[in-house]
């Protein structure tokens, strides 16, 4: 998740002009490949959370990834009256990273409910970013390796 912040910042740091066409195509793939990465992982994390609180109902585990996908479009709207672009990434990457080290330390307390509702916050930031970076993405080609 660093990484996915990391590169969020990068990007953040090249949009100087704030319209999104100058970014270093390796670094938006990055960003799109690594949020990806991190979501399925959050994903699963939530599932075996589930389970191990005794919860792992297929009903249990739709509920709270409807809730998070209900809470990512909930950000996108509130990010439109914003700046679009490297700005919401990062603002939406800081957030998830935040949230998975709240889930991860709310590991230790008594109550599962708290490390769910982490879980899906982060879920929902992390869709944010998946979402913001793929219009990125698709407009620049993949780049090429040069040959030996």
């Amino acid at each position: 998740m660093p990484d996915v912040f990391l590169y969020c910042h990068l990007l953040e740091a090249c949009d100087l002009d704030g319209s999104s066409e100058r970014l270093p195509a390796p670094a938006v793939a990055r960003v799109r490949v690594l949020a990806g990465a991190v979501l399925r992982l959050a994903h699963r994390a939530l599932e075996s959370h589930l389970l191990a609180a005794g919860d792992a109902s297929r009903y249990e585990t739709t509920i709270r990834l409807t809730h998070a996908c209900t809470r990512a479009a909930a950000l996108l709207d509130d990010s439109a009256a914003k700046p679009e672009g490297p700005a919401v990434l990062l603002e939406q990457a800081h957030f998830a990273l935040w949230a998975l080290g709240e889930a991860a330390a709310a590991t230790a307390e008594p109550n599962p409910a708290v490390v769910c509702e982490r879980l899906v916050d982060a879920i929902a930031r992390l869709l944010v970013v998946f979402i913001v970076v793929s219009p990125l993405s698709a407009d620049r080609p993949a780049p090429q390796l040069a040959e030996a």
